[in-house]
C-alpha cells in the first residue's frame, strides 16, 4: 500500500513538474529569450485573495521618451492580478548601480526577447527592486539607478530603442520572499520587465 501511495505521489509530482513552465532558476527567474517571450506574451491572470486587493506604492520613475526627467509618483499594485513580467537576476556590486559583467549574457537574452518579432513593437517598463538593508529612501534611489543602468545596457549593447523603455524604482516595497537569510535578500534584489500599460 505504501509503495502504491508513494508511486502515485511521485507520478503526480512529475506531472506537475512537466506542466509547469520551466525556469532555469527555482525562484522563478527567467534566463532565456524564449522564456521571456513566453512570459511577456501570455495573458494576465486574475485570482481571488483574502488580502487587500490594491495598494499604492510610491516609486521613482523615468517615462519612455522623457529623456532624463525623473519624478516621484504613486503606482497602484493590484494583488488580484498576475501580470506577465520577466524576473531577471541581474547582479550588481554592493552599494553600486553598475551592472556586473557576469550579467551581460543574461541581459543579452533580454535584448533578444525585446527585439523579437513578438515584442519589438511593445513598450517596456524596467523595474528595479531592492532588499530591506538600508534606509527606505536610499533603497528607492538605488533600485531606480540599477534599473536605469539595465536600460542603458539594453540600449547600447542590444540596440533596444530607448523610446520604448521606461524605468521605475520600487525600492524594497515588493519583496518576492521573506528575508530570512542572505539568499532570500538576493532574490529580492532583482530587475523585472513588463509591458507598459
Amino acid at each position: 500500500m505504501k509503495k502504491k501511495v508513494l508511486g502515485t505521489v511521485a507520478g503526480a509530482m512529475a506531472f506537475l513538474f512537466w506542466i509547469t513552465p520551466g525556469f532555469a532558476d527555482p525562484a522563478g527567474f527567467h534566463t532565456t529569450a524564449d522564456e521571456m517571450i513566453r512570459e511577456l506574451t501570455r495573458p494576465p491572470q486574475k485570482y481571488r485573495t483574502l488580502f487587500a486587493k490594491t495598494r499604492t506604492i510610491v516609486v521613482m520613475e523615468n517615462k519612455a521618451g522623457a529623456a532624463d526627467a525623473v519624478s516621484m509618483t504613486s503606482v497602484a499594485v493590484d494583488n488580484t492580478m498576475d501580470i506577465p513580467k520577466v524576473r531577471a537576476k541581474v547582479l550588481f556590486d554592493f552599494d553600486s548601480a553598475s551592472v556586473r559583467t557576469d550579467s551581460y549574457s543574461l541581459l543579452d537574452e533580454v535584448g533578444l526577447a525585446l527585439n523579437s518579432s513578438q515584442l519589438a513593437n511593445q513598450d517596456i517598463v524596467i523595474t528595479g527592486h531592492a532588499d530591506s538593508d538600508g534606509e527606505d529612501a536610499y533603497n528607492l534611489q538605488l533600485s531606480f539607478e540599477r534599473a536605469h543602468a539595465v536600460k542603458g545596457y539594453l540600449v547600447r549593447a542590444c540596440d533596444v530603442r530607448t523610446e520604448r523603455l521606461s524605468v521605475r524604482g520600487f525600492g524594497e516595497s515588493i519583496p518576492l520572499v521573506e528575508e530570512i537569510d542572505a539568499e532570500a535578500k538576493q532574490q529580492n534584489r532583482r530587475v523585472e520587465f513588463e509591458l507598459s500599460r
